[in-house]
């Protein structure tokens, strides 16, 4: 198997979500990963005490491997009234779109935590020409 055929299946995309929930409860805040193929968000968190708020807050988990990717993320309108935040983690796993090694491009994770709000004000709708 290539390293271009191990990065089709969900292990990249889950280990975001994990990375995701361990940052979340290294900060106190419960986080929870909803069901496989659930619509709209991947996360359920919520306050470590339930006397203080039962408010539960939804986040979708977007990610990308390339270090060299240009730091665009897809979401669907339709998908904006099923979570609260959106969190998008840049893997930074190597080099893909560049003409240098992979390897060279390794870094650390970077994760950006967007509102709702955020998302829907800076929303951009790309058109496709159909054939």
């Amino acid at each position: 198997m290539s390293n271009q055929d191990a990065r089709r299946y969900p292990v990249i995309s889950l280990g975001a979500e994990h990375l995701v929930i361990g940052h979340l409860m290294r900060r106190n805040i419960l986080a929870y990963k909803a069901p496989p193929n659930n619509e709209g968000y991947d996360l359920i968190c919520i306050h470590p005490d339930p006397r203080k708020n039962s408010l539960q807050i939804r986040v979708q988990v977007k990610s990308r491997y390339q270090t060299d990717s240009d730091r665009a993320f897809p979401v669907k309108e339709k998908s904006f009234n099923a979570f609260d935040y959106l969190v998008v983690v840049f893997l930074n796993i190597g080099y893909y779109y560049r003409k240098k090694p992979v390897k060279d491009g390794l870094n650390e994770p970077e994760f950006y935590t967007l509102p709702l709000e955020f998302i829907k004000a800076n929303h951009q709708v790309l058109g496709f020409n159909s054939i």
